[in-house]
């Protein structure tokens, strides 16, 4: 269920989402329903950087 995650606010993009797990914001692409692509996990406690 690849679409279960956000739109990225910072992203025009359909295909890419996030998820917020804990202290983590893990971004993820998919293609599909077979394929996901982690991009970035973060941690809250740093600072982000551009995706």
């Amino acid at each position: 269920m690849p679409e279960i995650g956000r739109i990225v606010p910072e992203k025009n993009d359909d295909s890419i989402r996030e998820l917020i797990e804990g202290n983590y914001r893990i971004i993820y692409q998919f293609e599909g329903l077979d394929k996901v692509e982690i991009l970035l996990v973060h941690h809250s406690s740093r600072p982000l950087s551009t995706v």
